[in-house]
């Protein structure tokens, strides 16, 4: 299996490394909402077409994502959900309680609806520094290189950002395709 190159990729840049089976939340994710998010490839649910494989946000669009992030950060009551299930908030948050990976998902809603194209979003975990375990946070494929929306942070954060906060790069989500890729920091930084 083809091994996707992640756009931008310079020493200390993330490279995949090799394809993971996407997780069951995000099979499940799919099968509920694939045939609305062009990202979930057919197997898992998806049938919309993506519009370009190696789209980017245009560096004039990062405020406007960063902008739709933080409103569902913020109308999102941060609550471990029962049993891990990824959904999209159908009210614009306004109410709903849960944790990162639906931050994620209905962030990508939002921007999906605003034109933004869904190859340019990933859903990337990450591993917490310690024994926190694991993050979802998004990736945002830019002009620039990638830069990821997180949760727990108010700015969006390059790889040597989320490297010094200690998080680990574990795999991102390939959109429209049936696996996810594994990834490494190159140079061995991570």
């Amino acid at each position: 299996m083809a091994q996707p190159a992640l756009a931008g990729a310079k020493p200390g840049m993330l490279q995949g490394a090799g394809a993971v089976e996407p997780p069951r939340q995000y099979q499940e994710y799919c099968q509920a909402h694939g045939a609305r998010d062009p990202g979930c490839h057919a197997r898992w649910g998806g049938g919309l077409p993506l519009a370009e494989s190696k789209a980017a946000v245009p560096k004039h669009a990062l405020p406007m994502a960063v902008h739709w992030h933080r409103q569902v950060v913020k109308t999102v009551t941060a609550k471990p959900d029962k049993g891990d299930r990824w959904s999209v908030a159908s009210n614009g948050g306004q109410g709903m309680s849960g944790d990162c990976d639906d931050v994620v998902v209905t962030t990508i809603a939002h921007l999906v609806r605003r034109g933004v194209p869904r190859s340019a979003l990933r859903a990337t975990i990450v591993r917490l520094p310690g024994d926190e375990g694991h993050h979802l946070v998004l990736g945002v494929q830019t002009e620039e290189g990638e830069v990821f929306l997180d949760d727990r942070s108010r700015w969006p954060l390059t790889v040597a950002d989320a490297l010094a906060r200690g998080y680990g790069f574990v795999a991102q989500e390939v959109p429209g395709e049936p696996f996810w890729q594994r990834l490494a920091v190159e140079d061995g930084a991570g």
